[in-house]
């Protein structure tokens, strides 16, 4: 994950699967996390939703774990 806002702010990232279950949740701050990876390995193939939140916004997308992660 790479984040560049220039600002060290404080967010929380997840990971949701198709059943709405969260398999993954990170609290930490843009200096913590900077290029760092999230190891996705123990989640079954499929398709996730990603958010990640900080105090004044919401980012939302999709991921898809392959065979090959």
């Amino acid at each position: 994950i790479a984040l560049d806002n220039g600002m060290d702010e404080e967010f929380v990232i997840q990971i949701i699967n198709n059943q709405g279950q969260v398999v993954f949740m990170k609290s930490c701050n843009t200096h913590e996390l900077n290029n760092d990876f999230v190891d996705v390995q123990h989640l079954s193939k499929g398709l996730y939703y990603l958010v990640v939140q900080t105090r004044q916004k919401m980012y939302k997308g999709k991921i898809l774990i392959s065979d090959n992660h």
